[in-house]
């Protein structure tokens, strides 16, 4: 049986595996979710830093069997298409070799394509005598990583998530939508996920997408919905922490799900705390609490 710990619990910054909160109410999970059911609108998933956005979004569309692409690592528009390709493994050359050999009796072609999205061998034979002569012919076509790109998103029809969109220039977030807006009619599953700044350009995504954005904002956490986190998370360990200390923790997480996990895994730390099979109740000093959430030292 594999001992859990507090390290792969409390993950600030991480996907909180052991204690994600669906805040069911909210249906944020359902609502994403419809963006891979042919939907053919631009999902946008907002909301304040360290609210959840990109912990729903990957519980949703995992980037096992999704395209995510870092909105903060593109600096020009070809590195954002050239990721696509990447992950699709395909390439932007397409190549045709073919060769012909005629004889006395009949014609042999072979022919070999090489494509963007495919490789494929032809063959076609036909009975031939002994002597003849042979010519061949190839050729190959280069498109940009934009065409190849589109066209390997129309092909595989996996999601494509674009996290941290508001750190992509503002030309570039319009030219990047105007791209996609043809396969998202056709049903491409597309999000992007970003914190309602200057830098995130909304009207020039609402301008470009007209009557197709579905707007997912996320709220800011509830207190409960916090508390959530520590009492699970420190149930898993097989510890109770008293509803007092909870309390306090998600008071001073101020609605942020991100901090409530570094409170208590600075807690954790503290204590050194590993699993026990006898469930015990956490004594906490006001000094250790203290430590805890304002990252002190000692």
């Amino acid at each position: 049986m594999t001992v859990m710990r507090y390290q792969d619990i409390f993950v600030p910054g991480g996907f909180p595996r052991h204690t994600y909160n669906p805040r069911t109410e909210l249906r944020l999970e359902k609502r994403l979710g419809e963006v891979t059911e042919n939907l053919c609108k631009l999902v946008t998933v907002t909301g304040q830093t360290k609210s959840g956005k990109t912990v729903l979004t990957r519980r949703v569309l995992p980037p096992e069997s999704a395209i995510w692409i870092d909105g903060g690592t593109v600096s020009e528009e070809d590195d954002f298409w050239q990721t696509i390709l990447e992950q699709l493994d395909i390439f932007q050359t397409t190549e045709r070799n073919e060769e012909r050999s005629s004889t006395t009796g009949g014609e042999v072609k072979v022919g070999a394509t090489g494509s963007i999205f495919v490789a494929k061998v032809e063959g076609e034979a036909a009975v031939a005598h002994e002597r003849g002569k042979a010519s061949g012919s190839s050729g190959s076509r280069t498109v940009s990583a934009r065409v190849a790109a589109l066209g390997g998103l129309k092909e595989s029809k996996r999601a494509l998530v674009i996290d941290d969109f508001h750190y992509l220039p503002k030309d570039m977030q319009g030219s990047i939508v105007r791209a996609l807006k043809p396969l998202i009619f056709d049903g491409l599953p597309a999000a992007i996920i970003a914190i309602p700044h200057r830098r995130y350009d909304a009207l020039k995504v609402e301008k470009e997408m007209t009557g197709r954005i579905s707007p997912i904002q996320i709220p800011m956490w509830e207190h409960d919905e916090l508390v959530f986190i520590s009492k699970t998370g420190f149930g898993l360990l097989n510890y109770a922490l008293s509803d007092d200390v909870s309390s306090r923790l998600a008071d001073e997480a101020i609605g942020s799900p991100h901090l409530m996990q570094d409170f208590c895994r600075g807690i954790c730390r503290r204590l050194d705390l590993v699993a026990t099979d006898v469930p015990s109740t956490l004594s906490l000093t006001e000094r250790l609490i203290i430590n805890a959430i304002f990252r002190v030292n000692g």
